[in-house]
């Protein structure tokens, strides 16, 4: 009997810690930041480059 209680109390730790390591682990970064965009975006007329790289 005494086992059978150990166990009911040991379980539920258990799927905490592998909860909280599948949600730190999930996103894939880490302690990285997230890759950042190079790609070219607007803001009504205002381009993603200083004006002055922008060759006018």
């Amino acid at each position: 009997m005494e086992i059978v209680m150990a166990l009911a109390a040991t379980v539920p730790v258990l799927v905490v810690v592998a909860l909280v390591l599948v949600a730190v682990r999930g996103d894939g970064y880490g302690h990285r930041r997230p890759p950042s965009s190079r790609a070219e975006w607007t803001a009504d007329r205002l381009p993603s480059r200083p004006y002055g790289e922008t060759g006018r």
